[in-house]
């Protein structure tokens, strides 16, 4: 087998679900096999010195690395007192949480300094949205399908975890339940919201980029009035790689513990 599944089944136990966030809907962490290239692209990372746990994925084709916690701002605002409950901020907010995470502990978060936002570039022409009306469904570094390149949301939406946008690239609007974030791998708290990236627009300075998990959108917004929410990423590969296990290994691993739950329904009913 030559696919790289790398995690242990003891971090798909603790990262199989995801942690409630208030006004937000947060996915379950759901690996989909043969949708997007995780399988093959994804590496898990630990950083706090316990094997059993993923505390980030490494991926090896935007040589950075993520955080598993898509939300952590829900449960450390690193002192930055806008932070709402459910860890949505402002631009300014998110760059200051950023920054904290840096210095956090004194050595930083987990004991790892330079933190970012996910970057965003701004394709030919550069003309802030390189189309007219902000919601082109192809082709374009603004609205749906966007051109991966555009941006490290957009490519983890879209390539690594094979999502789809709310429209297609001819303008038909997808069935419920087949866009979105159908895909989050082991990524937890990924919130079915806008998440910030680290990049301005150009064109008006007061608004920045992010890019929307559920609808598959990535546009701008007021810095200010606007409250979404951030994926902390690090360049490069950081911590120590995990053993990997086979896929098939996490999927009898899934299959036992369905029939665990069955058996104890049975017992108990």
């Amino acid at each position: 087998m030559n696919k790289t599944f790398f995690t242990s089944i003891a971090a798909v136990l603790i990262y199989g679900y995801a942690a409630s966030a208030s006004a937000a809907l947060v996915a379950d962490a759901r690996p989909i096999s043969g949708q997007g290239t995780w399988e093959t692209t994804l590496q898990a990372r630990d950083l706090d010195g316990d094997l059993t746990t993923a505390e980030a994925y490494y991926d090896t084709v935007l040589n950075i690395t993520w955080l598993a916690d898509a939300s952590l701002g829900a449960t450390n605002n690193f002192g930055v007192t806008g932070v709402n409950s459910n860890g949505s901020m402002n631009k300014p907010e998110s760059d200051q949480w950023i920054a904290n995470m840096n210095t956090y502990g004194g050595t930083g978060y987990l004991g790892i300094n330079g933190w970012r936002l996910p970057d965003f570039t701004d394709l030919p022409p550069l003309t802030g949205c390189n189309n007219s009306n902000y919601v082109s469904y192809s082709g374009s570094d603004c609205g749906f399908n966007v051109d991966t390149a555009s941006g490290e949301l957009a490519h983890m939406f879209q390539v690594t975890l094979g999502n789809q946008a709310l429209w297609d690239t001819a303008g038909n609007q997808r069935a419920a339940g087949t866009f979105g974030a159908t895909n989050t791998c082991f990524f937890y708290n990924l919130v079915f919201e806008p998440y910030w990236y680290a990049d301005v627009y150009e064109q008006n300075t007061n608004d920045s980029w992010y890019f929307n998990y559920h609808y598959g959108k990535q546009n701008h917004a007021n810095n200010t009035s606007s409250q979404y929410f951030v994926w902390a990423v690090h360049d490069g590969s950081i911590g120590t790689a995990l053993v990997p296990v086979p896929a098939a290994v996490w999927l009898f691993g899934s299959g036992l513990l369905g029939l665990a739950g069955i058996a104890r329904r049975n017992k108990t009913s």
